[in-house]
């Protein structure tokens, strides 16, 4: 007789595994189900009290900018709120990298694989990866609006004048890529790197970003980001290097929109040259990053 004690233990150790993840990713997920909360209920309160009472009080002239910054918070507030919520996790996970990422650093200049960058190369390094992300993200754009359906930025059009673009640039360019930094590079990558290792931590957080974006779109545009985010994060051990990345293309595709070049750029010819660029950009940065002393 054979025995069947094989699949009992293989769904044993499924089970640890699955349960593992689990209690990762749980502060991800705690940050999305307060994130949801918050969201869901200030769009009720939105629509059944506040919409009517202050749309009257602002009359037609004013209308449109009550609409653009209830907008603007209704995007910021529950993703700042569930961030909130789950600090903890997020500070002692930036702790963790750090402290890890310190440590590979010192095992690798010890074995002679890498030198201590100069300030001049950090800053070289710095300055390249920022103008690479931006030419990435602007390169996707252009290139995913090319796809009928394909438009990554919501906001195009939408800004009547500097004010709306001020307040949306302090939203876009400054408090989500913090809040969504901290969370899916600062936390969720942070706790699955350590764990699997960097490709699996690096897909995984970034699959869950794009999922998180919502649309296709933004989801697939959001993926590509999160990955580089993550490799930026992972090789300066600094949760404010993808923080710029992320504020600065949010910000260039903003202006690039509110000034209407956003729709010039969106050819093939440009989407290639803007990719190229980018790709280079990044093969230098990297390539700073390892050169032996």
């Amino acid at each position: 007789m054979h025995s069947c004690t094989g699949a009992p233990v293989f769904y044993s150790s499924y089970a640890n595994k699955m349960k593992k993840m689990i209690d990762l990713i749980s502060p991800f997920l705690f940050f999305v189900i307060v994130n949801a909360a918050v969201s869901s209920g200030m769009e009720a309160l939105w629509t059944w009290y506040l919409q009517d009472r202050i749309l009257a009080a602002a009359g037609p002239a004013y209308g449109w900018t009550v609409l653009h910054f209830w907008s603007l918070l209704s995007i910021a507030v529950p993703p700042g709120i569930g961030c909130l919520a789950v600090r903890r996790d997020l500070l002692r996970e930036l702790y963790r990298f750090r402290e890890d990422y310190e440590n590979r650093k010192l095992e690798d200049v010890e074995n002679g694989k890498t030198g201590r960058l100069s300030p001049d190369k950090e800053g070289r390094r710095f300055s390249l990866l920022l103008c690479s992300a931006v030419l990435l993200s602007l390169g996707l754009n252009s290139l995913i609006s090319m796809i009928p359906g394909g438009s990554v930025s919501s906001l195009n059009g939408e800004l009547a004048g500097p004010a709306q673009l001020v307040s949306a640039a302090l939203v876009y360019g400054l408090m989500m890529p913090m809040i969504e930094e901290s969370v899916f590079r600062g936390g969720l990558f942070s706790c699955l790197e350590r764990e699997y290792g960097f490709r699996t931590a690096a897909l995984f957080s970034a699959l869950l970003f794009g999922l998180y974006h919502g649309s296709w779109q933004q989801g697939l545009y959001a993926f590509i980001m999160g990955i580089i985010f993550a490799c930026a994060y992972e090789e300066t051990g600094r949760l404010q290097v993808p923080c710029f990345m992320h504020g600065l293309c949010n910000l260039a595709v903003l202006f690039l929109g509110w000034t209407k070049i956003y729709g010039l750029i969106c050819t093939p010819g440009w989407a290639a040259a803007l990719l190229a660029a980018a790709a280079g950009g990044f093969m230098t940065a990297h390539r700073i990053a390892t050169d032996k002393p």
